[in-house]
């Protein structure tokens, strides 16, 4: 609009320093080109598309041609115009070849977003993963090492419980468990001492009146024999009451081994004589 032509000049000489920008003009009504980037172009008349051809309603019209040269060009024309009057055509003209690497690069440097928000949500998403994972396993794990010292014998384990959720509530149910196991057990424990105690003055008796019988005597050979059965099983069941007490000693960790040599044939005799008399009763 301007008809200063350094201003013109200068304009267009801002518009050449556009990236990828190739030439830009003004044509007239009549087709003239009132103004073109290359000085020689100028007041030459124009062979590009007239304003007739595009209409006179104001809108930006595109072009992608490919001149002699075989380079692609990428065209804008905009009609111009003051007040409702239309004074002419912009022409602004792009080479094809750079806007198609700007294309290029941006749609790379999208991708290259895209791929590394990507790769950040996958690696964001691992490690919460992983992290809900340990949550959720550890106190798993917890409650099943718990769970096996507790049946291997130690009721003086308790899981810990610093979780109100469903985890936290099986802990404190384990926890009462373990409480009961553990009086069960100390009650198994004393019902063997006051039995093995108990067991002990009776046997006592037992064995002691048969050793009587065989010191007072005359007795018949079956009575003697019966006699000394009864000494040999009072004798074994005081050694029975003995390895209950020896059990109770070795799991309180008191219990002292005294390795010594055993003669098998005292053992198989001890057991001939103690089923002697029952084969003998049923005639066997």
């Amino acid at each position: 609009l301007s008809q200063n032509e350094i201003i013109l000049l200068n304009y267009m000489q801002d518009l050449l320093k556009t990236p990828g920008v190739l030439w830009a003009m003004f044509v007239d009504q009549t087709g003239k080109i009132v103004m073109h980037s290359d000085l020689a172009l100028k007041g030459r008349e124009s062979k590009y598309i007239s304003l007739a051809a595009i209409g006179e309603a104001g809108y930006l019209h595109q072009e992608s041609i490919w001149p002699e040269s075989g380079k692609p060009l990428l065209r804008y024309i905009m009609p111009v115009g003051e007040k409702g009057l239309s004074l002419g055509l912009a022409h602004l003209a792009f080479d094809g070849e750079f806007v198609d690497r700007q294309i290029d690069e941006t749609l790379n440097k999208a991708m290259s977003r895209f791929f590394g928000v990507t790769l950040l949500c996958i690696v964001l998403g691992i490690i919460v993963s992983h992290f809900v994972a340990v949550n959720l396993t550890r106190p798993i794990f917890v409650l099943r090492e718990g769970t096996k010292q507790i049946g291997s014998g130690d009721f003086q384990f308790r899981f810990p419980i610093n979780r109100k959720d469903e985890i936290g509530q099986l802990s404190s149910e384990l926890n009462q468990m373990a409480i009961k196991l553990a009086e069960l057990d100390d009650l198994k424990d004393e019902f063997i001492r006051a039995v093995s105690h108990d067991l002990r003055n009776p046997l006592f008796a037992i064995s002691s009146s048969a050793e009587l019988m065989l010191e007072i005597g005359p007795l018949q050979d079956t009575q003697t024999r019966l006699a000394k059965n009864i000494i040999t099983s009072a004798f074994r069941l005081s050694n029975m009451v003995t390895d209950i007490l020896d059990v109770a000693k070795m799991k309180a960790g008191k219990m002292v081994y005294e390795m010594g040599a055993v003669s098998m044939e005292e053992v198989l005799q001890d057991n001939f004589e103690e089923y002697v008399s029952l084969a003998r009763s049923k005639r066997l």
